[in-house]
Order: structure tokens, then C-alpha cells, then sequence
């Protein structure tokens, strides 16, 4: 009996032997499977560095199947917190660019990603995203032999790029016009113009988009992979692989970005009506403001004027707001007007009728003035007795 089990327990141990060496092999060979990554970091926290490191293999998946082109290669990725840095690698790496207005470039040759991680942070943009972006840019340069325009390869780029988070962070800080292109050509061209490259770039995205919704994700897929053909051409390559001429796609293209300007700025105004309306009426109510104090200065110095001419008596005074001057003030005015026909002089002129008219028109509303004769009546007259 124990020579039995120890027969099976023989046999048992056979049949594993094979699976353990197979596990073993899988093991050993697992790490000559992965992608090597190198990271440098120039003035860098050790742990954003480390965040982005684990994120390289992430992007290379989503690269891969939004492209259908699959990288393996090795990854040399540079980090630099500084602008003035990343500047300096950009020359010595022989690309020309502004530190100021890039946030990163890819060099397929010597599989190299540089990340300027300051203008990323001073545009408030998310570094995974540009991380995507660049090595998006990594995976066609490796990937496709063929040439293609400009407009294409940012897109595409961009299209990989934008996803969930990034978009709605580009969508917060998009501009309320941007700049329109007459063809393809001038979109290139506006790629490489630093100040409304930031426009272009997502003006190219949205050609990528407009692909992709018009003939789908899988025919953008079987062109990029015709493009991975040496000597293909990209306008047949476009028709074979979409069944549409470029040309009839660039004007289509072309008017859905004008329709989504216009569409920016309905929904700008539609969203912004509330302190449009309040800045309109603060406008209006400034106006009239001023207009009113401009009135108001009008007269004050109409009457400036006036006084010029019809000097007011200081000794002159007021009983509340009756319109009717004092009995004490009619017996002065009375007496003198009286020595002034005695003595044949002119009085004073704040004893002149000249003086009793200014009095008598600003508390009759500017009426006409009377003649001497009638003044003379009006003091004659009895009074009523005042309360």
C-alpha cells in the first residue's frame, strides 16, 4: 500500500512540473515586456515626478486604441519646472520655440518627450493631458511614413488628448471669437503663428472631431494606418479610406467651425445676458446722471450771468418763503427812492430799480420787469397788514 501512494504522489509531482515552469517563465519574461521608461526631473517634486511616471503607460494605451497604432518602444522623459530650462533643452535638442507659448515637444528619433511643466502650470492646464498630447505625437512620428499636413497631425494629437477634464478646462478658458481660416492651408499656417496657435490648435481638434463624427472612429483608424504605408499620399489616402474627396471635406469642415463660432457666441450671450442688461443699465444710468449735472451746471451758471447784470442787495432780506417783501423793507425802499428824486442821483445799485427788478423777477418766475412808474404805484399802495 505505501509503495502505491508514494507511485501516485510520483506521478501527481510529474504532471505539476510542467505548469510551475511554465508560471516561472511568464515570471522571468514579464519584466522584458515592459515599456523602459527613463525620467528626469530638473526642479521637480518628487512626487509630481513619480505621478507622471505612472501615467506614461496609461497614455501609451489610450493612444493606441484612439489610433489603432501600437508602440512598444522605450521612453526617455524629461521634466523641467522651469521655462527658462525647458528653453535651453528645446536649443540644445535643435528645436526652435519660445518657452513662453509651448508646453512640450516629442522627438520620435531618439524617443524623447520634454514636458514644460511651468507653462503648464502658469496656463492652468492639466500636465496628463499634455503628456497624452506629446506622446500621441511620439506614436505617429514612430508610426506613419507617409507625410501629412500640419493640421492633421496636431489634431489628431489634440483629438487624444482632450479627454473628460481637459476638455472642460479648455472649454473654461476658450476664446469668445476665434480667428476664422479660409482653407486648410491657412490653418497650417496659423499652427505655426504663436499668437493664435492656442486657437488654431483647437481648431485642428475640432477638424479631427468633425472626421470622426462624419465617417467614424474606424475609418480615421484604417487612414492613419494607410499613412504608416512609405510614399502614400494623403489626399488619396483620405478618399480611399473615407470614400470622400479632400476637397469636399475642407469645405464642410470649414463651414462647421464657422457654425461653431457663431454658436460660442450665442451661448456666450445666453449665458452672460444677466450683467449685460446690468452693465447696459449702469451705462445708461451714468448717462443720465451726467446729463442731468450738466443741467444743473447750465443754470447755476445762467444765473451767474444774470447776476452780473442785476446785482442782489445784501441788505435785502427774506420773511420765510412769502412773495411779498416786509413792510420795514417797503418804508426803506420807499424813502429811498423818494431822496433820490430830491437830491436828481442815481442811487447805489443795490437801490437802483435795476435792483428791485432782479428781487421782483426771481421771486415772480423771471416775470417782465415794470416801469418806474409802476413801482412808484406798487409802494403807494396800501398793504395788507402781514401776520
Amino acid at each position: 500500500m505505501r509503495a502505491r501512494s508514494n507511485r501516485r504522489e510520483v506521478v501527481v509531482h510529474a504532471r505539476l512540473t510542467p505548469m510551475r515552469w511554465l508560471l516561472a517563465l511568464l515570471l522571468l519574461a514579464s519584466p522584458l515586456c515592459a515599456r523602459e521608461v527613463s525620467v528626469v526631473a530638473l526642479e521637480v517634486s518628487a512626487t509630481r515626478k513619480l505621478r507622471l511616471e505612472n501615467a506614461v503607460e496609461s497614455a501609451f494605451e489610450l493612444v493606441s486604441s484612439k489610433t489603432g497604432l501600437t508602440d512598444l518602444g522605450p521612453l526617455n522623459l524629461t521634466l523641467t519646472g522651469n521655462a527658462r530650462t525647458f528653453e535651453q533643452l528645446a536649443a540644445s535638442d535643435g528645436v526652435g520655440m519660445s518657452a513662453e507659448n509651448v508646453l512640450g515637444y516629442a522627438l520620435s528619433a531618439s524617443r524623447k518627450v520634454v514636458l514644460n511643466l511651468a507653462a503648464i502650470d502658469q496656463r492652468r492646464l492639466s500636465e496628463l493631458g499634455v503628456l497624452r498630447h506629446e506622446i500621441a505625437h511620439l506614436v505617429l512620428g514612430a508610426s506613419l511614413f507617409s507625410k501629412r499636413p500640419l493640421w492633421f497631425e496636431e489634431g489628431v494629437a489634440q483629438w487624444v488628448e482632450s479627454v473628460a477634464l481637459d476638455a472642460l478646462i479648455e472649454a473654461t478658458s476658450q476664446e469668445l471669437v476665434p480667428p476664422s481660416y479660409a482653407s486648410f492651408d491657412e490653418l497650417n499656417a496659423g499652427l505655426r503663428d504663436g499668437r493664435e496657435a492656442g486657437a488654431a490648435y483647437k481648431q485642428a481638434r475640432t477638424v479631427v472631431e468633425f472626421i470622426v463624427s462624419r465617417h467614424g472612429e474606424a475609418k480615421l483608424r484604417v487612414l492613419l494606418k494607410k499613412l504608416t504605408n512609405p510614399g502614400t499620399g494623403f489626399t488619396a489616402a483620405f478618399a480611399e479610406a473615407t470614400g470622400e474627396d479632400l476637397g469636399v471635406f475642407e469645405k464642410a469642415a470649414l463651414g462647421e467651425l464657422a457654425s461653431r463660432r457663431d454658436n460660442l457666441l450665442i451661448l456666450f450671450v445666453g449665458a452672460n445676458w444677466w450683467w449685460m442688461l446690468f452693465s447696459i443699465g449702469a451705462l445708461l444710468a451714468l448717462a443720465l446722471w451726467f446729463k442731468r449735472r450738466q443741467r444743473s451746471k447750465k443754470i447755476i451758471d445762467q444765473w451767474e450771468e444774470d447776476e452780473k447784470f442785476f446785482p442782489s442787495d445784501p441788505s435785502w432780506s427774506y420773511a420765510g418763503d412769502q412773495d411779498e417783501p416786509s413792510e420795514s423793507f417797503r418804508r426803506d425802499l420807499q424813502a429811498k427812492i423818494g431822496e433820490r428824486d430830491e437830491e436828481g442821483e442815481q442811487p447805489p445799485p443795490i437801490t437802483s430799480e435795476e435792483g428791485l427788478k432782479h428781487w421782483y423777477d426771481k421771486r415772480r418766475e423771471q416775470k417782465p420787469a415794470p416801469s418806474p412808474e409802476e413801482l412808484k404805484q406798487w409802494l403807494e399802495d396800501e398793504k395788507p397788514p402781514q401776520n
